[in-house]
């Protein structure tokens, strides 16, 4: 038994020595480049090409060859994959003009990532921007390339000294939200190479980035997941990048040309990289495999780069954890900027003050960072108004006024103002559910639904109906009690029109995150005026809200009463999470 048992040790250490001397891709020992090419040999094309097409945020693993998921997850103040710290914006990253501290918060990024066993952050954000209403402006490091090109390089090496691949997003001339998914950006080249690809070469060339996200929209007449210009041209040949370029969520609109010119994964699924549309275009001499070989070379060298195919530690840090929390508040005092102090009017004086206005409705709620992609989920956190009533309150009395509501915090129309067609004496508006997004043909359910403030998520709405791919149609009556203007509001993620007495007010009828909408509206008291919402819900998450707000709940003339009578006012300002 003894003699069996050193026989088979031997012959397992015997094939390890024979496979590490032949130089395999398990070899921990044999350069980078040869274990590419040593484990692209032992793929079928059709095992290639399922690897060009992602699984949500993630690549697909190959049980055969032990090829590992490589996952991703968003960016890039924060990681949006559970519980995480709440990095302070990048705009004010910027304003530190730190590198060192830029460097820092990379770093920290990348110990998030890692607590939560993912291995790329989506980010940095290095979009130039260009008008201040931009609706990720906060995502990225302002207006000026060279600061932003030196706050992504140094973002960019501390991420990656993390062991954690950063991609830079969203290539290129991503600059505005609205229509980003059908603009053709018309950009001459000195303004490309002076104003908007420095800060990408910086993060490229001297920050060694492992990966790059193209953006969603046209760039001089071809959408940037195909622009043979942007991802061969510049990026691939002109700054010899040669990691990996992945697309925007769903920012793919072909297969003949994305697989040609330059695009290497398709996330968030492999809608057109795919066998069915691939094989028959390798097969006619259209897309060459040696083109898919080397999509396949430029993920697997982030994953080799990464150590994903060798011993992984057990050792993961802490998510939210103290060190990563130390940054977080050393960029926040270093990104404060100060305009104005007339009179030494600030620091305030609390114990001379007896009452203080608190005036906005980002004062009651801890406004930790923007919507979309950049969303972090931290630990519960403190609003400014519950700050100052814990640290002041016993001295000094904190009046509290919203004055205004903030887009997305949409009051819903209340079921007694509504009624649906044909049916007396009901309450709400007729939901008519179809399973496509073009409100074809008859409604999978039909129900009266007293108020439209839904939140789906990744559930569909009702039985039968899928989380995806889905519409609704919302009709009724809407009752006026009092005459004026009226402000109807809408909040969804992805399409949405709305309609009264058959005049159409809002039209946001394409793919989007949750944004909202508003209109003003004139009514008179006791008259009802028909109204109809439509919604139709693609990818991603799913909400839909309606909502008004009635000439007298005007709430402004008793926020200034408030602002009167009180020492002094602190007036919190800004947007919403949702641009």
């Amino acid at each position: 038994m003894k003699h069996s048992l050193l026989l088979c040790s031997i012959l397992i250490l015997g094939l390890q020595l024979s496979f590490a001397a032949a130089g395999g891709y398990k070899d921990p020992q044999t350069p980078v480049e040869k274990r590419i090419d040593d484990l692209i040999s032992k793929m079928t094309l059709e095992e290639k090409i399922d690897m060009i097409g992602g699984t949500g945020f993630g690549t697909k693993t190959n049980a055969r060859l032990g090829i590992p998921e490589l996952k991703m997850t968003d960016g890039p103040v924060g990681v949006r994959w559970g519980t995480s710290t709440a990095f302070p914006m990048a705009i004010m990253l910027a304003s530190t003009w730190d590198t060192s501290l830029a460097g820092r918060y990379g770093w920290a990024i990348s110990q998030e990532v890692k607590a939560k066993d993912r291995n790329v952050i989506l980010g940095p954000c290095i979009n130039i921007n260009r008008v201040p209403q931009g609706g990720r402006n906060f995502e990225s490091y302002g207006e000026d390339p060279f600061l932003s090109s030196r706050t992504a390089v140094s973002y960019v090496r501390g991420v990656q000294s993390g062991n954690v691949a950063a991609t830079v997003k969203h290539y290129a001339t991503n600059n505005q939200e609205w229509e980003r998914g059908t603009i053709n950006n018309k950009v001459g080249e000195r303004a490309l190479y002076e104003i908007y690809l420095p800060a990408f070469k910086a993060a490229v060339e001297d920050g060694g980035a492992l990966a790059v996200m193209s953006a969603y929209n046209r760039l001089n007449g071809s959408f940037c997941s195909e622009n043979t210009f942007l991802l061969k041209d510049v990026l691939k040949k002109e700054w010899q990048f040669q990691g990996l370029v992945m697309s925007d969520w769903g920012a793919v609109h072909s297969t003949l040309a994305t697989a040609n010119n330059g695009l290497d994964l398709e996330m968030p699924t492999g809608d057109f990289l795919n066998k069915e549309k691939l094989l028959p275009l390798i097969k006619a001499g259209t897309v060459s495999e040696s083109t898919i070989d080397d999509k396949i070379r430029r993920i697997l060298r982030v994953m080799f780069r990464l150590g994903l195919f060798d011993q992984a530690s057990s050792e993961k840090p802490q998510a939210d954890g103290l060190p990563q929390r130390s940054v977080a508040l050393d960029v926040a005092r270093a990104g404060i900027i100060l305009l104005k102090n007339e009179n030494n009017t600030l620091p305030l004086n609390m114990s001379s003050l007896k009452s203080v206005a608190v005036i906005g409705p980002n004062a009651a709620v801890a406004r930790t960072g923007g919507g979309g992609s950049a969303m972090v989920n931290p630990a519960p956190a403190e609003s400014p108004l519950a700050a100052l009533k814990r640290m002041y309150g016993k001295s000094v009395t904190f009046n509290y006024a919203a004055g205004v509501e903030l887009p997305g915090a949409i009051t819903p129309i209340s079921a007694d103002l509504l009624s649906p067609p044909n049916e007396p004496g009901k309450k709400g508006l007729l939901g008519e559910y179809f399973t496509n997004v073009e409100l074809r043909g008859e409604p999978a359910v039909r129900r009266i639904d007293s108020i439209v403030n839904f939140d789906w998520g990744q559930r569909g709405p009702a039985a039968g109906i899928g989380a995806d791919s889905f519409s609704v149609r919302w009709t009724g009556s809407i009752h006026a009690t009092e005459s004026g203007t009226f402000e109807l509001s809408v909040s969804t993620d992805d399409g949405v029109r709305l309609s009264i007495n058959n005049q159409l007010l809002i039209d946001n009828w394409n793919d989007h995150g949750e944004e909202a909408r508003s209109v003003n509206y004139v009514m008179e008291a006791g008259k009802s005026y028909d109204i109809k919402m439509e919604y139709y819900q693609n990818q991603g998450g799913a909400v839909a809200r309606l909502g008004l707000l009635k000439p007298s709940e005007d709430k402004m003339p008793g926020v200034i009463a408030l602002a009167h009578k009180s020492d002094a006012v602190l007036l919190f300002v800004g947007d919403s999470q949702l641009q």
